[in-house]
């Protein structure tokens, strides 16, 4: 997560795992800590950056599993405005891929527990 530009505000404890979270694309991770501490920020912006450098390629591929309907609501909400926003912003192959995702956004699995399980059984 960004931190303010101000030299004297010293970085959260937990930067290094919050800063993984979005670097370390070539692995599946869960992320885990209480409410209010910013997991879905870095949720968006890991999904996000999976998309625009082609980690994944096919947003069919993605999935991002919650504990709660409501988290996972709020989760598909912020991963849509914050594609959007990198469409109008991004140049080149990495604005082609968010937009195909941003086109696709319905195919990329976001929800809880239970129904991502319930969806592999159906599968």
């Amino acid at each position: 997560m960004a931190q303010p530009n101000n030299p004297n505000v010293n970085p959260l404890p937990d930067q290094a795992a919050r800063q993984l979270i979005v670097t370390a694309l070539d692995r599946n991770m869960l992320v885990e800590a209480a409410a209010g501490t910013g997991k879905t920020s870095s949720m968006v912006q890991r999904m996000v950056e999976l998309l625009r450098t082609e980690t994944c390629k096919n947003i069919r591929t993605m999935a991002a599993v919650t504990f709660t309907r409501k988290a996972a609501a709020e989760l598909r909400s912020r991963f849509r405005i914050k594609l959007e926003e990198f469409v109008r912003s991004e140049t080149g192959p990495a604005r082609d891929n968010l937009e195909r995702a941003l086109q696709s956004i319905e195919q990329c699995f976001i929800g809880t527990i239970h129904s991502f399980c319930g969806r592999l059984l159906r599968e």
